[in-house]
């Protein structure tokens, strides 16, 4: 009897270890589940320069839009395709546009019919402006980001995705410029803005994000900015979009509205306000809102 019940009391921890050994065995099929997902989105580059030369890309302007039948002006790295996505708030594949360098206005990509939407989106060369009267779509922790030296216009709106993204100014070499002059629809998104080579945001339109982290150079020339959470100098949200994430360099923000502007040392001051951004005043260290 007693060797039973010493058998017995065994057995509850073989259990519990093949337990363990499970709820393991499934975290790892979720990583790997994770993993799978964000590998199959493919990244598309812009080719409607010339769309029936293989694997060749050739910068022009065109329309982005999810036809079909007709428009295959984005390439596999083997041929011409079309655009696809599951919905205008599900994202199946990232953009790339590529060169040659043109003079600013000279690739005119038309968002012609629905909401695109799109897993990230690099700018790589001169000359991209985006208009509408389509909109953009930017998929959750996704990235719009413009190589060192480039400059793009974007005056087309972006959808509302009220969960964390970010707009990435080059790394470490030539300063970029990313010109916004559409809208970022309220109660909008939770964006970080990010650079560490003094690129520079320039916004012109109506934008509302839910909460927004400012870790570079950002100016809004026209328009009002409204927020209901203000960030300044500080990691952001997950994903850290910063290029040098963690550096003492990656903590620096600037925000502009107006002729007045806020600088901040790069250890950082913080402000959370859900007034609306009429103008700021400068003070070392601090960012203040004046209604």
């Amino acid at each position: 009897m007693n060797n039973q019940r010493a058998g017995c009391g065994k057995y509850p921890k073989r259990v519990q270890v093949l337990q363990n050994f499970s709820a393991f065995i499934c975290l790892l099929l979720g990583i790997f589940a994770f993993y799978a997902t964000n590998a199959s989105a493919a990244q598309l580059f812009w080719d409607a320069g010339n769309t029936n030369n293989g694997a060749s890309i050739d910068a022009g302007s065109g329309a982005w839009d999810i036809d079909t039948t007709t428009n295959i002006n984005w390439n596999n790295g083997s041929g011409n395709v079309s655009w696809t996505q599951t919905s205008t708030t599900a994202a199946l594949n990232g953009a790339v546009f590529t060169g040659p360098d043109a003079a600013a206005g000279t690739y005119q990509i038309t968002l012609d019919g629905t909401t695109v939407a799109y897993t990230n989106l690099q700018i790589l060369a001169n000359g991209y402006y985006f208009n509408g009267p389509g909109s953009m779509f930017q998929a959750s922790q996704g990235n719009l980001f413009v190589a060192d030296g480039k400059s793009v216009t974007f005056s087309n709106n972006f959808a509302v995705n009220n969960n964390a993204m970010g707009w990435t100014l080059g790394t470490s070499g030539a300063a970029s410029v990313l010109t916004y002059l559409g809208n970022l629809s309220a109660p909008g998104c939770q964006i970080t803005f990010s650079s560490t080579n003094g690129s520079t945001f320039w916004l012109a339109g109506a934008n509302g994000p839910s909460v927004v982290c400012i870790n570079a150079d950002v100016r809004q020339t026209n328009g009002p900015f409204t927020t209901g959470g203000f960030s300044i100098a500080r990691p952001g949200f997950t994903p850290n979009f910063q290029p040098t994430a963690g550096a003492t360099n990656a903590h620096f923000g600037r925000f502009k509205h107006g002729h007045d502007f806020e600088h901040l040392n790069p250890d950082g001051a913080r402000q959370q306000s859900t007034r609306h951004c009429k103008y700021t005043k400068r003070r070392h260290g601090e960012f203040w809102f004046r209604e």
